[in-house]
């Protein structure tokens, strides 16, 4: 009896979805039929499974268009199979051109890692942005304000998980036989709907380190009312000179505050040059198929449903108490 009464109460979203097929259709007759015969996205989405950041409506984009991965926090993990195996078939087979890793301001999941509060199951899959939080503890501890805190880590979460997609064997493969596929990594503001690009845009290896460097400097420029301290290098190597250090590490990624404040005026004039502006500065507030765009189908607003990751969907539940407390 009571699974009869919860399947009457979804019975409108069926309606709404015969409403929003009809309208399709109506609009572009014969969609559906093309869209059965292949999908060939030009974009991946790797987003938060939040509710409210879909990427199809946010990005304007029909049923087809874009390859959506989603999870809690926007995170990229090499031990990730779900992620990975979405990534490997997005390039190896539908060969997308572009990744795109977004965040949004306000995440629950970064908030739960600043706060060191224990949710749950989840704790377990935050322990990535932990990770990220204490690389940049030191200059974090600087900046003035919970918001402001919470702001900058949720750009640091964008910026370490565009590294780890550039450092996965996917990517790496797909470069070195001259793949064509440019990593982006952006953050969406929740108050008004706009979408920032946080400048690293990455189309080989040999960009990955400048491209890294450019874009913490800048995310450092953003958040610091002082010159930014250094951050911790992504290799846990010791530094030269330091005891147990035998010679300089292989990969060193850090920026001195010297070099963030050099490269940030640099970027802002590229950007000045070209005619580029960011949306508003003051924006930070606040089945993975792309046929499948599960708000558009059932004709609903962005927070009206949430799109999951199967990895992350265990975790969910606690998750979304982040929301409602």
């Amino acid at each position: 009896m009571a699974a009869a009464d919860d399947a009457r109460k979804l019975k409108p979203l069926l309606r709404r979805n015969r409403e929003w097929a009809r309208g399709v259709e109506e609009r572009m007759p014969g969609f559906f039929a093309s869209l059965q015969q292949q999908q060939a996205p030009s974009y991946m989405w790797i987003g938060c499974a939040d509710s409210r950041v879909p990427a199809n409506e946010i990005l304007g984009l029909l049923p087809g268009e874009i390859f959506v991965h989603r999870n809690v926090a926007n995170t990229v993990v090499h031990s990730d199979l779900n992620c990975l195996s979405t990534m490997q078939f997005a390039v190896d087979q539908l060969k997308v051109r572009h990744i795109i890793v977004c965040g949004h301001y306000g995440c629950g999941g970064v908030r739960a890692v600043l706060t060191d509060a224990r949710v749950g199951l989840v704790d377990n899959w935050l322990r990535h942005v932990h990770d990220i939080y204490k690389r940049h503890r030191s200059w974090m501890d600087t900046l003035v304000g919970d918001e402001e805190r919470l702001r900058a880590l949720c750009e640091l979460n964008v910026l370490e998980q565009c590294l780890n997609v550039c450092e996965s064997t996917i990517m790496q493969d797909a470069w070195a036989r001259g793949q064509k596929v440019t990593i982006h990594g952006w953050i969406y503001g929740l108050h008004n709907g706009h979408l920032k690009d946080l400048d690293i845009t990455v189309s080989s290896q040999e960009e990955v380190e400048a491209t890294y460097r450019s874009a913490l400097a800048g995310i450092f420029a953003r958040h610091s009312q002082a010159p930014s301290p250094s951050s911790e290098s992504r290799s846990h190597s010791p530094e030269p000179g330091a005891e147990g250090s035998t010679s300089p590490p292989k990969r060193v990624v850090s920026v001195t505050s010297e070099s963030a404040a050099a490269v940030a005026a640099r970027a802002a004039a590229k950007r000045a040059a070209s005619g580029h502006h960011d949306h508003d500065d003051n924006d930070n507030d606040a089945c993975c198929g792309p046929k499948k765009g599960g708000n558009g189908l059932f004709g609903m607003l962005p927070e009206q449903a949430c799109q999951l990751g199967a990895v992350a969907c265990a975790a969910y539940g606690v998750y979304a108490a982040m929301f409602r407390n």
